[in-house]
């Protein structure tokens, strides 16, 4: 999905993950997952987070509950 414009959202648990370096980033051996995963158009995600990500990168890590919140901004759909 990275190839046609996709970033991925992997939830992590912040408690239970290993102490972020000191730039502040956690590496991805660092990071305890929860399982949840979510992907996001880039463009979407840079208006919801207000932020952007960088082309070459393919996913990023997410608190638990923002999939959740993610989920529940979008319309059901019968």
């Amino acid at each position: 999905m990275f190839s046609e414009g996709f970033v991925a959202l992997v939830e992590c648990d912040p408690q239970r993950s290993g102490s972020p370096s000191g730039s502040g980033l956690m590496k991805p051996d660092q990071a305890y997952r929860t399982g949840r995963l979510a992907h996001l158009k880039r463009d979407a995600f840079a208006r919801v987070f207000n932020v952007p990500v960088a082309l070459e990168q393919p996913s990023v890590f997410v608190e638990p509950g923002v999939i959740e919140q993610l989920q529940a901004m979008v319309p059901a759909t019968d």
